[in-house]
């Protein structure tokens, strides 16, 4: 046998040229293909989308989205709800609301590649642009809201400001190009601009036309059974197409993709039941009243009379005239006018109630002689005066200038203050010497020293008109505008405390009407006390479940702690029976298991609002387990909740329990509509053809096929297309329609006596349509919004008649129907967005919600 080494050195070039090539390829090949390789899984390892046009959108980016958004959202939670607490109209915040929407990974993808398009047609939003908008959302409410009170609202929910800058610029490029694109969102408009005659004439009859029909239902799962078993190749495909779309249960669409459920378990406090059962002596009624008067039951202040109220032009000139009240109480300014020799400052333009803001106020070591409008803060005084200058009854600090930071700041406290009016007649205002202390003393020419703030504020209250006369100090001030005889002064303004010292026989009469009389306010307190007992039971219970929490922290830990020992595992701790103590404690007890966002929208938990203000249905998925949440509802309310169990949104496989025959059952359903409106479709032309009722029909049916599988007609109520409300309101506070419920009255038959019930379950916008295409005497079918019900529909009626409607619509404005554009926005915004998703190339690289590519 030859030797390995000859058959080498017999081809030793051949085998060492192959030697070479081999090297070359494992040194500079193979390093260089695995670099490749790896870049493009860092390509995608992050990506979210990718799209053609703009490039791809990482995890990152869709994260810092995220968190805009949400603070957007807490922010104009908290603005609507201080707005509601103050007794403002809130609408235009919840309209805002509405449009920003959840942040869900579809939602903030949607609003990327619309940011995106916007910035390609040199679209920008400056910090001015959302100062702006917020300013419109305060002025739209009618309430004032200070300085103070929006950094208040911020730090309560710990709102950062930079964040939420970031957010609503983003936002409202987003609904700026939105605008150009004719889907107005934001300003009540129709939207589509430059709208018809005719669609306006289409938005009127759907609110103002009325129709009565009959009908009968034709449920889809009915047809199911006649529906076979789909392959394994197209399950396959049908959930390869759904998988990454979230269900919608009031959508036909298919939507495979698990939303984020929890198992809840709540106990509620049903405050009218609380209120009928509970028996409260009168004493303690009594004794709450005294206890809580100073706090809850102080009478309002009355309104301002003529003499006190003063035009914004004209509240510098009053600035020294004690009826004007145009300064802070308890301030010098209030009776003390500027000192002789000194120049007359120029009349403010400050409305009277922006000077009492706390930043203003002079503090007690000021001088008489200050005028009153150097203690107002540079925004109110306008942009006359000096930068470097302030005002020495101020101690605000003035941002400084070069921080995008401060910038930010000062542009959101100045958004809320109202623009000064004349800028370019105001001069510059010579800054006065305050006068030392020995100067304050009256003489011959001077106004008596004032009283301090704590007496004037005491004797604030108790204003005596007969008394102002004589009261009123010897001479007035040289400078100070006269005040005729005959008009009376709060005994607040002019008396000093001497005088204020005379008249102890009236303290008496106006101590008691300083209060809401008991027998006024009885209910309130009675419902005090009982909101105050249904609290400390929720207390009580709550610290049980507080203790189970910690006794189950300490049990996983000493789970931990045995695994890793290989000891035996300790007992977990018993869970709290909620139902045993609900009974107890007289409350309401109910647990609702894998529940999705619609599954708790529909309870009456989902309608109220945690401790923070925040919506129970925003707080309570993000809600760890076995954490207690306190909430309460618009009817009083309270409940205590927790979340036992949790199941994150995902894409589920295939495989998973439960999702193939979910998979199943939906295209069943599906296929099952094709047979449920081939049936109707063909009855329909049937009873046309008969020129019969629906009625007629049914009865002929049954007598030539008893076996006939027919519904039973009902008659409907009159019913239009969309509707305000029963009384219309929702048309006076600018809330949009909604779609009319379809009645029909049957009768009870427990009672006897004849009540209403839908006749139609979940009719939508689809159904309207279809009923109101159709003529008198004409039928056709309609589906309802999930497709799970198709109706045969007769038109019986159409009131009024067409001519006295058109005649109403030749005189009714165009804001009686305006909001009935929403609907047609929803279809096509739904379009709009297709055609930008498909124009960019956008193509989803990891399934929202998941982590793991498509393929």
């Amino acid at each position: 046998m030859a030797s390995p080494f000859k058959i080498f050195r017999k081809n030793a070039k051949v085998l060492l040229v192959g030697l070479f090539l081999l090297s070359m390829v494992s040194f500079v090949v193979i390093p260089s293909f695995l670099q490749w390789l790896q870049t493009q899984r860092s390509r995608t390892a992050g990506v979210v989308v990718s799209t053609v046009k703009f490039g791809n959108l990482s995890e990152v980016q869709l994260a810092s989205l995220r968190r805009e958004r949400a603070v957007v959202r807490r922010f104009l939670e908290a603005l609507m709800q201080r707005i509601e607490e103050l007794k403002g109209n809130s609408f235009r915040v919840r309209l805002a609301l509405m449009t920003i929407d959840q942040p869900t990974e579809e939602n903030l993808v949607r609003s990327w590649l619309i940011a995106q398009y916007a910035r390609q047609t040199g679209l920008k939003v400056t910090d001015q642009s959302v100062n702006a908008f917020l300013r419109s959302l305060i002025d739209a409410s009618g309430v004032p809201l200070s300085q103070s009170d929006l950094v208040n609202l911020m730090r309560s929910r710990n709102i950062d400001e930079n964040v939420l800058f970031a957010g609503l610029e983003h936002e409202l490029l987003v609904l700026r190009y939105m605008q150009l694109a004719g889907l107005d969102l934001l300003s009540l408009q129709p939207g589509l601009t430059g709208e018809t005659p005719g669609a306006r004439w289409d938005y009127f009859l759907r609110l103002n036309r009325m129709a009565s029909v009959e009908l009968c239902d034709f449920p889809v799962e009915k047809y199911i059974d006649q529906v076979p078993a789909p392959d394994e190749r197209t399950v396959r495909a049908f959930f390869d197409e759904y998988k990454i779309r979230l269900p919608n249960p009031q959508s036909p669409e298919p939507g495979f993709k698990v939303p984020n459920k929890v198992t809840l378990e709540y106990l509620k406090a049903d405050f009218q039941k609380w209120l009928l059962n509970t028996k409260i002596p009168e004493e303690e009624l009594r004794r709450v009243y005294e206890e809580r008067k100073d706090d809850l039951f102080v009478r309002p202040a009355p309104p301002p009379t003529e003499a006190t109220s003063t035009s914004p032009s004209e509240s510098g000139q009053t600035a020294g005239n004690p009826s004007s009240g145009g300064s802070p109480q308890g301030s010098p300014e209030s009776t003390q006018a500027p000192s002789a020799g000194t120049e007359k400052p120029p009349a403010s333009s400050t409305p009277t109630s922006e000077q009492s803001a706390p930043q203003g106020s002079p503090s007690p070591t000021e001088t008489p002689s200050q005028p009153a409008e150097q203690s107002q803060p540079k925004a109110e005084q306008g942009t006359s005066e000096p930068q470097g200058q302030s005002s020495s009854g101020t101690s605000e600090p003035q941002p400084t200038q070069g921080s995008r930071d401060e910038s930010r700041l000062k542009v959101l406290f100045t958004a809320f203050e109202p623009a000064p009016e004349n800028l370019q007649e105001k001069a510059p205002e010579k800054e006065e010497q305050p006068q030392k202390p020995e100067q304050t003393s009256a003489g011959p020419s001077e106004t008596p020293p004032v009283a301090s703030p704590a007496s004037a504020a005491s004797t604030e209250e108790k204003p005596q008109p007969g008394d102002s006369a004589k009261e009123k100090p010897a001479e007035a001030p040289a400078t100070a505008p006269q005040t005729p005889a005959s008009e009376p002064q709060p005994a607040s303004q002019t008396q000093s405390p001497a005088a204020s010292a005379q008249t102890p026989s009236q303290q008496p009469a106006a101590e008691s009407s300083k209060y809401r009389p008991f027998e006024e306010v009885k209910d309130q307190v009675r419902s005090l006390i009982i909101s105050e007992r249904i609290k400390a039971v929720l207390d009580e219970i709550e610290e049980i479940m507080r203790q189970y929490q910690g006794d189950l922290a300490n049990y996983e830990a000493a789970k931990e702690e045995a695994e890793r020992a290989k000891q035996p595992e300790p007992a977990a701790p018993s869970r709290p029976d909620l139902r045993k103590l609900a009974q107890e404690k007289g409350l309401d007890y109910f647990i609702v298991e894998n529940a999705a966002i619609w599954d708790l929208a529909d309870r009456d938990i989902g309608k109220a609002f945690d401790l923070s203000g925040a919506p129970v249905l925003q707080s309570v998925f993000d809600l760890a387990e076995f954490l207690t949440l306190r909430a309460v509802d618009q009817d009083s309310n309270q409940y205590l909740a927790w979340v036992t169990a949790k199941v994150k949104e995902h894409v589920p496989t295939l495989d998973e329990p439960g999702v193939r025959e979910q998979v199943i059952h939906t295209w069943r359903m599906q296929e099952a509509r094709k047979l449920a409106e081939k049936e109707v479709q063909a009855l329909a032309e049937k009873v046309n053809a008969a020129r019969q009722s629906l009625a007629d029909f049914y009865k002929a049916s049954k007598q030539a096929e008893p076996a006939m599988d027919l519904p039973e007609p009902v008659e409907s109520e009159p019913f239009t297309w969309l509707t305000y409300g029963e009384f219309d309101l929702a048309r006076l506070t600018r809330t949009p329609p909604r779609i009319s419920p379809i009645k029909t009255r049957v009768k009870d038959p427990a009672s006897g006596l004849i009540v209403e019930k839908d006749a139609v379950q979940d009719a939508g916008n689809e159904f309207m349509a279809a009923v109101f295409s159709l003529d008198v005497g004409q039928a056709g079918l309609a589906w309802n919004r999930p497709h799970t019900v198709v109706y045969l529909v007769r038109v019986l009626e159409f009131q009024p008649p067409m001519e006295q409607l058109f005649e109403r619509f030749m005189r009714d404005t165009r804001a009686s129907y305006l909001d009935v554009v929403q609907f047609d926005l929803a279809t096509i915004y739904q379009g709009w967005i297709q055609n930008l998703e498909k124009e960019a190339g956008l193509k989803w690289i990891h399934p929202a919600g998941s982590g793991v590519p498509l393929d």
